[in-house]
């Protein structure tokens, strides 16, 4: 836990308040804030707290209470709480269900729990991948829950080198479903993807060694029939084009041939190669061939694999952006499920591998270390991208060193409770996460957390007198933070607030704190606003 936490430190440049500067923290590390003061942990409710009226939106809160304990036992703010559980998942929650999940396929010897630990270190897709944006915070916690419906399911279909009671591997297959439902319902999707197409094809071959030694095959033929009938009026009801799901139209970098081989060193979407982990998984792979009772792990990492990499390559395919997908383009919701699989494999090699089993305790030690360590320096130098290298851009940061700073001088001057209006897209609407003041927009886009926050938004500066002030005290706001330039990345590009500009000597307001072009005002036209 302490190499996973020095990691997101060593991001974040030897600081805990730099936050993940994509467009999506700013929901999270607010939602987070927001279950420490009001104790609202509920997915049903956790996303109304950004809107004044009830959203009726499902979001999972696993991380965000995690976060939010973390803040009553630290006393810290919602951005550092966000960056300790992120390296407390990485560090403590990954390897430990790695670990558990191997031990249950391979056995219980020394050499595949300490090989397991290393190797949990050694693939991007996990820890890593999800953890460098904001949003997909709650994505990992499912994620890294996955190995245990893997697990369940290979003991299930007597697939574990130990005898593993069927009562058992159900109780972990079901456990591991429930625990990534829980945490995050669309990782569910593309994971039962992965097992109903490894059990279709067991299934399948099973069929056909019934059928040549003459043996009754007609339930386990209705059961394939009957599945897959109910998984095509699944994709019918759930699966839709790019045009229409989520509108997440990120583009495909790489193509087929490129994405295999990027998996083949390891290094899959531009991380860096790890080529200790990646050369064990090609010699698990060699060897498992060989051996029919490893087979299968090479069929399950090659399901992942391609789960993955089909989905990562293919559009406007119903079938993939209702499975695989499940409502988003990105490639996050898959590509956290080859790292287990890749990992049993891997075990393959240092459990069966002449050499590797005679190696001597202290050389073995040595590659554990290295693997270890080179993937933590991986994965510091892929999170930085988020974290330290986007706070200093000058265009793809959210919140700067000067912006918290200031944030918290404003702190300072706004009391507890009182409305300060903002443009999100600044990144002002941390204010929140940072110090517990509440901005009118507390997500980036047009969702106010006030009645008439739109209104203020387009024209605070165009109303008249009576507008102004009749606004402003249905609304309570008391203040204005105009917080610099707009947020831009991407898809995303910045968007202004022309009618939040307010011109020097403003009948409604007063100058209360300027540093750069960072500026807060005071509502003192309007008597009763205070």
């Amino acid at each position: 836990m302490g190499l996973g936490l020095l990691v997101l430190w060593w991001a974040g440049d030897g600081s805990w308040e730099v936050v993940s500067q994509t467009w999506d923290a700013m929901f999270d590390a607010n939602a987070v804030r927001f279950v420490y003061e009001t104790g609202n942990a509920s997915p049903a409710t956790i996303s109304d707290f950004a809107s004044w009226h009830a959203l009726g939106v499902y979001y999972p809160t696993g991380f965000h209470s995690v976060a939010a304990l973390y803040m009553h036992l630290a006393g810290c703010d919602a951005v550092v709480a966000t960056n300790v559980t992120a390296g407390l998942l990485a560090g403590g929650l990954w390897p430990s269900v790695v670990a558990t999940a191997a031990r249950f396929v391979l056995g219980p010897s020394k050499r595949v729990t300490f090989g397991a630990l290393a190797l949990s270190w050694g693939f991007w897709g996990l820890p890593w991948g999800p953890l460098g944006w904001g949003v997909l915070w709650a994505t990992s916690v499912a994620a890294m829950m996955s190995p245990l419906v893997f697990a369940g399911l290979l003991g299930l279909l007597g697939f574990t080198r130990c005898d593993r009671s069927r009562l058992a591997s159900a109780a972990m297959f079901a456990a591991g479903v429930a625990a990534v439902a829980l945490f995050h319902p669309r990782i569910t999707v593309p994971a039962l993807t992965l097992c109903y197409g490894f059990w279709l094809l067991y299934a399948v071959v099973q069929v056909r060694r019934a059928s040549r030694s003459g043996a009754r095959v007609t339930l386990r033929m209705v059961l394939i029939v009957g599945s897959l009938i109910g998984l095509s009026g699944f994709v019918l009801r759930f699966g839709r084009g790019d045009t229409t799901y989520a509108a997440r139209g990120w583009p495909v970098e790489f193509g087929f041939v490129a994405e295999v081989v990027q998996y083949a060193v390891n290094a899959p979407a531009h991380s860096l190669p790890q080529l200790i982990s990646g050369g064990l998984v090609i010699l698990g792979i060699a060897l498992a061939l060989r051996n029919p009772r490893d087979r299968h792990l090479v069929v399950l990492l090659g399901g992942a694999v391609a789960l993955d990499i089909l989905t990562a390559t293919l559009r406007n395919v119903t079938a993939f952006d209702g499975l695989a997908r499940f409502w988003y383009g990105d490639r996050y919701r898959t590509v956290g499920l080859p790292p287990f699989p890749s990992i049993l494999v891997a075990l393959v090699a240092i459990t069966g591998h002449r050499r590797l089993r005679e190696a001597s305790r202290a050389l073995l030690a040595a590659g554990a270390a290295v693997v270890v360590f080179w993937g933590a320096i991986a994965g510091n130098l892929y999170l930085r991208g988020s974290y330290l290298d986007a706070a200093t851009h000058p265009q793809e940061s959210v919140v700067s060193a000067q912006d918290r700073e200031f944030y918290r001088e404003v702190a300072a001057l706004v009391p507890p409770g009182e409305r300060v209006l903002n443009n999100a897209n600044d990144g002002s609407a941390l204010l929140y996460a940072y110090t517990g003041r509440w901005p009118v927009f507390l997500v980036a886009g047009d969702r106010p957390g006030t009645e008439h926050g739109r209104i203020l938004w387009e024209s605070l500066t165009k109303l008249n007198r009576t507008e102004f002030c009749t606004i402003i005290r249905l609304d309570q706001v008391g203040w204005v933070l105009n917080g610099g330039r707009p947020f831009s990345k991407g898809i995303i590009g910045p968007v202004e607030a022309p009618g939040m500009q307010v011109p020097p000597g403003f009948w409604a307001t007063t100058p209360m704190l300027t540093v750069g072009d960072l500026r807060l005002y005071r509502v003192t036209g309007c008597p009763t606003t205070g």
